[in-house]
């Protein structure tokens, strides 16, 4: 099981390495807070949650996991860390500086996502394998590989319909509900039992709809795709074959290390990986995942939850 999680992970975590980006740095916060969150120290989990929140506001759904599971202790550790973080750059770089910092990520990131602003290229491109890259690349006349000769002598469009932007902000907002709500009925592990393995399979679906979620995630924001590969293979690991939950896995898996291995130019050279990635192939890949974790954590009763690994989260606490 660790071999395949290696196996399936490795790529995106070695090109992370490779471009050198800020994003395992982001994963190490969410694993922390989960890791405390699983030990019952709330207070801490929370602080973690506000520090990735604070490098990019993709973990703030964290906070939304602890309210959902009705920790006033990981609330609070949240919000004071959000105000500390956010706060703490202005002491090396002044208060003023700082707010112009704040306010700008806000101008040029925030508002225009909130405000429904037209969508450019940076968010259509292929690269982008968020719910609203994707969304974009297919269903509008939109730019989804910039022109780069010899492999694309003109800009490329992949889309199959040409939805108004109204219809497509619709789309969008529909999916993202959809997956929230998916999240939701799945999210079924007892306070007394977060020592379970099924803990794990609750937050792997949490930082999958982070990616899905954000305004645009690269195939490096999917750092934490090693949780949910963790949380399927474990599943298989012990569950029999003739179990219907573990033909769903092992098929997630399976869908995700083809559609993930087509983005390489090993498999199909620069151009097709190129147009795997328009179409959404990590995408397409970490929703089977996604949907994979939801099945093996509605197939367990919170009754076997209470009796699935160690049992002193709440004991614990502090």
């Amino acid at each position: 099981a660790a071999l395949a999680v290696l196996a399936l992970s490795a790529r995106v975590l070695l090109s992370e390495v490779a471009h050198g980006n800020v994003n395992m740095a982001v994963g190490a916060t969410v694993v922390a807070s989960a890791r405390a969150w699983r030990g019952g120290r709330e207070l801490r989990a929370g602080l973690w949650a506000a520090l990735g929140a604070a490098l990019k506001v993709t973990p703030a759904l964290l906070v939304a996991y602890f309210l959902w599971k009705r920790s006033p202790r990981a609330l609070a550790g949240a919000g004071a860390g959000i105000v500390a973080f956010l706060a703490l750059p202005a002491i090396f770089l002044g208060w003023s500086f700082n707010l112009e910092l704040l306010a700008g990520w806000w101008r040029q990131m925030a508002e225009p996502y909130l405000g429904a602003a037209p969508l450019s290229v940076v968010q259509t491109e292929h690269t982008n394998q968020s719910y609203l890259g994707v969304l974009a690349r297919l269903t509008s006349d939109s730019v989804a590989i910039r022109a780069r000769p010899p492999a694309f002598e003109a800009d490329v469009a992949v889309n199959l319909v040409s939805l108004p932007t109204g219809a497509l902000r619709a789309v969008h907002l529909a999916l993202a509900a959809a997956t929230l709500a998916v999240l939701a009925l799945a999210l079924r592990v007892p306070r007394a039992a977060r020592g379970s393995a099924a803990t794990l399979g609750e937050l792997s679906m949490v930082a999958l709809a982070m990616a899905f979620l954000s305004e645009r995630s690269w195939k490096h924001h999917y750092v934490l795709l090693a949780l949910p590969l963790a949380y399927l293979a474990w599943t298989l690991a012990t569950r029999p074959a003739r179990d219907r939950v573990w033909w769903v896995c092992a098929a997630a898996l399976a869908l995700s290390a083809v559609l993930n291995g087509l983005t390489g130019s090993g498999v199909l050279g620069a151009r097709g990986s190129d147009l795997a990635e328009a179409y959404g192939a990590w995408l397409w890949g970490a929703l089977a995942l996604f949907a994979a974790c939801a099945v093996a954590l509605r197939s367990s009763s919170p009754a076997a939850l209470l009796n699935d690994g160690p049992r002193g989260p709440e004991q614990g606490r502090r």
